[in-house]
């Protein structure tokens, strides 16, 4: 019977998704005074940065509100056209999640929101998927509203990176109060 227990569990472990397995996580610095600057003009700049294992991180930031994507063609990703509405800034670490001994699958990084004229901000963290001609937002989680918010958003990168279609908006986890969602 153990036997018969043991092929059971092993067979339904092995039709798992790919983002059922934990993933492996990893941080790196976002200095955007460490990236090269390649492009600028009357209202901001672009950035080259330098990822996890060398992964190129594109920042770019107009009018006070940035916008990030990741690899090689990052310029071309449906992230390079994901921004936000309020003046925003970025936190200074990116988490990458990765399966164990692979390539990063997602990203998270918290983002920081002007709350209408006054002085508040409102922090979010957005995960990214990372797949060439997908690298794109999957998803959002406030991170004023949950005290859970790091654990959300791995949870976020677990169930969708690799499966999010791009042509969405992301998923929102948890309860979200950052700006109106349409």
């Amino acid at each position: 019977m153990r036997q018969i227990a043991t092929i059971l569990g092993a067979a339904l472990l092995a039709a798992a998704p790919a983002g059922a397995a934990d993933l492996v996580s990893a941080y790196t610095d976002l200095d955007l005074s460490q990236c090269v600057e390649t492009d600028t003009d009357e209202v901001g700049a672009t950035y080259a940065c330098e990822g996890l294992g060398g992964m190129p991180v594109t920042v770019s930031e107009g009018d006070l509100r940035m916008t990030v994507s990741y690899g090689d063609n990052a310029a071309d990703e449906p992230a390079m056209s994901q921004g936000f509405g309020p003046f925003n800034r970025l936190g200074a670490k990116i988490e990458w999640l990765s399966q164990p001994g692979g390539k990063p699958v997602a990203t998270i990084l918290r983002w920081y929101l002007q709350q209408g004229e006054g002085p508040g901000e409102s922090q979010i963290l957005v995960v990214t998927q990372l797949m060439p001609g997908a690298t794109c937002q999957i998803a959002w989680i406030d991170a004023t509203a949950n005290s859970n918010a790091n654990e959300l958003a791995r949870q976020a990168a677990t169930e969708l990176a690799g499966y999010f279609d791009c042509g969405g908006m992301p998923r929102v986890y948890g309860d979200f109060e950052a700006f109106e969602l349409e």
